[in-house]
Formats: structure tokens, C-alpha cells, sequence
């Protein structure tokens, strides 16, 4: 069975494909190398020549700086110009030219959108792609976290006990009728990838989905099988291998 699944994409995305055309597990179908870096006109807000500005820098290329702390300093006998940085990462480029500071978030030089199944792209909109994937879509009920690619384990009733949860759950998407906070706390714990039950505790790190009672009774049925997790689009894809 084929299942359309629906990519956003960041503002100002560049998008890599065409419609029609074959993807790949992995591949980049979208980047916005804007999305992790900002460029600050020092030269403007400090009322500068460009080429001046390094006299106000405190500091330097390649230097990490944290949000919030100070970037460039100006005083004169009239004023105190201060300029801190909007965000926590790397300066990358200080450019004399135009007089500008380039930093670049933690975590990553650009914005790439992956997809981490093979697909065919149906149609592509300002906003998203859609790409034709093989599997069945389980429609969710509400769901937060990171998209999560894993093994479906189902967790019978007789192991709902805190205790009763070992190492079989690591690296795991984990289908439980019903998860307290302690057993979500300790599933966070043994590394498994995120929670699908009918009841759920109240969670903020954790990638969950919460299901009715006929979506979990179909979810039972593909233990062992490759599921694709999507909490903030809340729906679970089970893949065809």
C-alpha cells in the first residue's frame, strides 16, 4: 500500500527535487543554509566605515560565542554602543567589505530536510513536498517530539510494571496500552526512541504519540516492523520492507 506523506519545509527553503522524481533513504530534498546563521551589520549599528570595524570587536573568526554576550563595543565621549549576539555558535566570517558578522548556530551549518525512506515526490508547494511512500498511515490522536525512524516493540500487559522493562526496549519504538510518567521516564532512560500508547502521561522530551483504541489494536498487529513516528504531523507509518 502507498501513503502520501506530507515534508514542511523551513521559510525559504531551496528545494532539491522535482515532482515525479525517485528519492532516496537520506536524501536531501530541501535546504535552507539561512536557518542557522545570522549576519549582524556592525558597521551600520555602530556607525562605522566597514573596513573600522575591527577596532570594535571583542571577539574574534572562529571564536564560539554564547547568546547574549558581547560582540562588539563602541564608546566615545558622547555614547556607548554595545551589540551582543542573538545566538549561541561560531563566528565564521567577519567581512571588511561590508562590514558584517557572520555566526553560525550549534549544531549544524545548514538547514537540511531529509526524508529516511525512499519515496517518489507527488507535488511540491511553497510551503512542503509531498512524497509517496510504501507503507500505512496510523492516524494519531495528539503527539509531540522528534520524527523517529525504528523497530515497532510491543510491551504486553504483564509488563507494565516499571520493573518489568529492560534492555529489549533500546533503540525500539515502544507500543504500551497505558505509560506513567515513570515508565516513560524510565524507557527515556534504556534509550528506546519514543512511546505509542492510548494513555499517556504528560511528557516534554520524550517522542510519544497517542492513538485510539482501534489505531493501537492495528499497531499491535505490526510488531517487529519498520515504523516511521511523526508526533507534530501526530501519525505513525508503518513501512513496507
Amino acid at each position: 500500500m502507498k501513503t502520501v506523506v506530507k515534508i514542511l519545509l523551513p521559510y525559504n527553503s531551496k528545494i532539491l527535487v522535482s515532482e515525479n522524481s525517485d528519492v532516496a533513504k537520506g536524501e536531501v530534498i530541501a535546504m535552507n543554509e539561512e536557518e542557522n546563521k545570522v549576519e549582524i551589520n556592525l558597521s551600520n549599528i555602530l556607525k562605522v566605515k566597514p573596513l573600522n570595524i575591527y577596532k570594535y570587536l571583542k571577539r574574534r573568526p572562529r571564536d564560539v560565542i554564547s547568546e547574549g554576550e558581547l560582540l562588539a563595543e563602541k564608546k566615545t565621549l558622547v555614547s556607548h554602543l554595545t551589540v551582543k549576539s542573538p545566538i549561541s555558535g561560531k563566528i565564521t566570517e567577519v567581512d571588511l567589505k561590508k562590514g558584517t558578522v557572520r555566526i553560525v548556530k550549534n549544531g549544524g551549518q545548514s538547514g537540511k530536510v531529509t526524508i529516511p525512506v525512499a519515496g517518489k515526490v507527488k507535488s511540491i508547494g511553497q510551503d512542503k513536498i509531498e512524497i509517496e511512500v510504501k507503507g500505512i498511515r496510523i492516524k494519531g490522536l495528539t503527539g509531540s517530539g522528534e520524527n523517529r525512524l525504528a523497530r515497532l516493540k510491543v510491551l504486553a500487559d504483564e509488563k507494565r510494571s516499571y520493573f518489568d522493562i529492560g534492555s529489549e526496549v533500546e533503540k525500539q519504538l515502544i507500543l504500551i496500552k497505558k505509560a506513567g510518567s515513570e515508565i516513560l521516564a524510565k524507557l527515556d532512560t534504556l534509550e528506546a526512541l519514543g512511546v505509542i500508547s492510548t494513555e499517556l502521561a504528560e511528557n516534554n522530551d520524550f517522542s510519544v504519540l497517542v492513538v485510539s483504541d482501534d489505531s493501537f489494536s492495528e499497531l499491535e498487529r505490526a510488531e517487529n516492523k519498520l515504523v516511521w513516528l511523526r508526533p507534530k504531523e501526530a501519525e505513525a507509518i508503518i513501512l513496507e520492507e
